[in-house]
């Protein structure tokens, strides 16, 4: 492997995992049975072959990483850039290293003119990236949550809280229900009496005594003589609740 490609690979799976002495003695290993083909950086304190899921995987990047770098070191200017699809990225990552592990990639995708495309499961990976969480809202990386495997859609809210809430099985917060308004009933002889009763209080009058006192008031002509409109609660308990104005000729 050219030194600059190896050296790629020491640098990231570096930035990634802490505390681990590496080399650039890259081992190349096959799978007896299969055709996957995998290639880690040397591990000064144990062999490849004691490497865990997290550390496969890594090593897995890191080989994409060094095969763009390759592609554009040999096409020159001819390098158009690349996509990396990487599947269940966050597979046996701890939390810090994920966070770390999403910082590094957009710093190689910058270097080496990529797009990294990846699925996971992993609330801590899908914070890092998000602009709600420790993503920045206005780098171009951005975070697709879908809905049903069988039948994948998108989700509609797709805001941190929402995706991290759908994750947690947890129900969808109720909004609150706006509470309508009272009606306030106020009773006339007839029409003329309530169109006299407008042309005193207004429209915009009307709205600002609802907004004070907190109820809508309605208008209603009943077509009654006043002497029957006073009697009314007498007949019915719901009347006194409500407001009735009779023409001054009738006598309480």
């Amino acid at each position: 492997m050219h030194p600059a490609d190896s050296n790629l690979m020491v640098a990231f799976v570096s930035s990634v995992i802490h505390g681990t002495e590496l080399n650039t003695d890259v081992t190349h290993q096959t799978i007896k049975g299969s055709k996957k083909k995998t290639a880690q950086p040397g591990y000064t304190q144990h062999d490849a072959l004691a490497v865990s899921m997290g550390q496969d995987s890594l090593g897995s990047m890191a080989t994409a990483l060094a095969s763009f770098n390759r592609l554009k070191r040999e096409m020159g200017e001819a390098y158009p850039g690349g996509l990396l699809v990487i599947d269940e990225m966050d597979v046996g990552f701890h939390p810090h290293a994920i966070e770390r592990l999403a910082k590094s990639l957009k710093t190689y995708a910058k270097q080496l003119d990529l797009q990294i495309i990846a699925t996971t499961h992993s609330p801590r990976l899908i914070e890092a990236i998000h602009p709600d969480g420790n993503g920045n809202a206005n780098a171009p990386d951005k975070v697709i949550y879908l809905l049903d495997t069988k039948y994948p859609r998108l989700a509609t809210d797709q805001s941190l809280q929402a995706m991290l809430s759908d994750m947690s099985m947890m129900p969808d917060k109720e909004k609150p229900t706006r509470r309508a308004k009272p009606k306030l009933a106020v009773y006339f002889e007839d029409d003329e009496a309530a169109q006299f009763c407008a042309s005193l209080i207004p429209a915009a009058k009307k709205t600002a005594l609802s907004k004070k006192y907190g109820v809508l008031i309605n208008w209603i002509p009943l077509g009654i003589g006043g002497s029957h409109l006073v009697k009314l609660p007498e007949k019915d308990p719901l009347f006194l609740d409500r407001v009735l104005i009779v023409d001054a000729d009738t006598s309480a």
